[in-house]
């Protein structure tokens, strides 16, 4: 079933961000970088040595009617375009609205102070290896989130949606809308593709 498979995936997509973060945060700047990319790739190479299960560059695809479930008696069929494009947008703006939360809560305070001075944020008491393993894993969840949207509304997960690539994307999407900023990435994906789409008409 769609809720079902959905929270699943969300879950793993929480366990494995944080097994992930507890080695990862062990390095710092470029090596961290490095690091997350190298489990990028891992996750890549999984996916296509268990080929039979994952069916590789392939891929799993989705029939129409495993995407039909309900919700308080109402059937939602996410072959829909119309019922996929108002789910994607929920998701969109919840996305905004809890990272707005975070950066308005003490968490998010402190993770200014660290991204500002890590060491005076130490310095003051705060725990600065939990915060950011609390981040990453903020960031992981947002990460399994849409990547299980992406399955269900979209009907297919291959192996491409592990590759590096796909850990590239979003910094540069970032980068080009503004880090540092809640809306920063939302702008600079929305440039990005639109540039991409306009470019592609010649």
């Amino acid at each position: 079933a769609v809720p079902e498979a959905f929270l699943f995936a969300v879950i793993c997509g929480v366990i494995v961000s944080f097994i992930i973060g507890l080695v990862a945060l062990r390095a710092s700047g470029v090596a961290f970088m490095i690091v997350t990319l190298m489990f990028s790739q891992a996750a890549f190479l999984t996916v296509l040595y268990f080929g039979d299960i994952t069916r590789g560059d392939e891929g799993i695809v989705i029939k129409d009617d495993q995407r039909v479930f309900s919700v308080f008696g109402h059937a939602v069929n996410l072959a829909d375009p119309l019922v996929r494009y108002n789910i994607a947008l929920a998701f969109l703006a919840l996305a905004i609205f809890l990272c707005l939360a975070v950066v308005r809560f003490r968490i998010g305070h402190v993770l200014v102070a660290i991204r500002e001075n890590e060491n005076r944020t130490a310095m003051l008491g705060y725990d600065v290896k939990r915060y950011k393993l609390i981040a990453f894993v903020l960031s992981g969840s947002f990460a399994g989130v849409a990547g299980a949207a992406y399955a269900l509304l979209f009907a297919y997960a291959g192996s491409t949606l592990a590759s590096i690539a796909y850990s590239i994307h979003p910094l540069l999407w970032t980068l080009l809308g503004g880090a540092a900023t809640v809306l920063g990435p939302v702008l600079g994906t929305a440039l990005m593709f639109l540039l991409v789409d306009f470019a592609s008409g010649f």
